[in-house]
């Protein structure tokens, strides 16, 4: 086996045998601070015995003795799932002189080859400054992008609790107990979900990306239309009327809406839905809803008969001043300025 001298002085030689690394000291007189100095300008020596070394010196003058291995002069490691690739140079500084650049960048690409890597390579790497033992990114592939999520967008039901004024006090005035919405007019909207960029790993398989999550726009066929537009889809309300969420599901729900007063022009009211009245509701009269009632009039109640919401809410801008006799039903809150 032949023998390859790493190293000499007049105190010690390191030598290569195959794969084994070996010291021998000539006499005594080197430190191990200045034998450490050596082995760092020879990062191809992977040192496995350090008390091999320590005796060496202490004990000196020593026949060889195997303290290390010497490492593979280019190494290339393949990280991320084939998406990039480091390479090293365990070889001394002046072996990465510019002026020995050519044969070692012919070792380098060699070395790629055998490990597959062809796309993204940075031949920029092996011509720039190089650092003895450093690590480099050497190639680089392109991951994927993964598409993007559906996204919907609903109505946002108004809340129906009065609202504060910036005194603390309560302003019943604003509070709209009724959702309206008018036919053609918009009740949300979900945009598509995309397919995503493929990528490339650094062997050159594409990588493919995935498409993004898809939803479902959950809305009553009978009462919302649905649009197919350039990247989305639309939603519009097909009738008049308020709208509301019945288990989880877009719904517009019929709605009454009288500009005027109930009186004798109108008779008693009673709905299936939701009802509007933008007077008030005259003595002896009763106003019955399956949904929520508003009125809206300043005059507010009096001796009125009844008003009832089997299911919903009412509100009562004005207020009641009755004589005792006036029932107000809501399967949920009655909101009113007094009673």
């Amino acid at each position: 086996m032949s023998e390859l001298v790493i190293y000499e002085d007049e105190f010690l030689q390191i030598l290569g045998k195959g794969e084994d690394v070996y010291i021998e000291t000539l006499k005594r007189g080197i430190s191990f601070d200045m034998l450490h100095n050596v082995l760092s300008l020879h990062p191809e020596i992977d040192v496995k015995s350090f008390i091999t070394l320590k005796n060496a010196i202490n004990s000196a003058p020593k026949p060889p003795e195997p303290f290390g291995k010497l490492k593979e002069k280019i190494v290339i490691d393949i990280l991320d799932n084939d998406l990039k690739a480091i390479i090293c140079f365990n070889v001394p500084k002046e072996q990465l002189d510019i002026k020995n650049r050519d044969g070692l960048a012919a070792e380098a690409k060699a070395k790629l080859r055998e490990k597959g890597i062809v796309y993204g390579i940075r031949d920029e790497i092996l011509y720039g400054e190089l650092i003895p033992g450093k690590p480099y990114s050497i190639a680089e592939g392109i991951p994927p992008i993964n598409g993007h999520d559906a996204v919907v967008k609903l109505y946002e039901l108004q809340d129906t609790k009065p609202i504060l004024s910036e005194d603390g006090k309560v302003n019943f005035y604003e509070l709209q107990l009724i959702n309206r919405i008018k036919s053609g007019e918009w009740l949300g909207e979900m945009t598509y979900p995309t397919e995503g960029t493929p990528g490339v790993n650094i062997k050159g398989t594409p990588i493919k990306a995935e498409k993004g999550k898809s939803l479902l726009l959950n809305y009553d066929r009978a009462s919302v239309q649905e649009v197919s537009e350039e990247g989305k889809t639309t939603l519009y309300s097909k009738i008049n009327g308020a709208v509301n969420y019945i288990d989880g599901k877009l719904t517009v729900s019929n709605h009454l809406e009288i500009d005027g007063d109930v009186d004798f022009k109108t008779g008693n009211v009673k709905f299936d839905g939701y009802v509007t009245i933008n007077g008030t509701v005259a003595d002896g009269f009763s106003v019955e809803a399956t949904k929520d009632i508003e009125i809206n009039g300043q005059l507010g109640l009096g001796n009125i008969k009844e008003i009832s919401s089997t299911f919903g809410s009412i509100f009562i801008r004005g207020g009641i001043a009755s004589k005792g006799k006036s029932e107000i039903k809501a399967g949920k809150d009655v909101f009113t300025k007094f009673v």
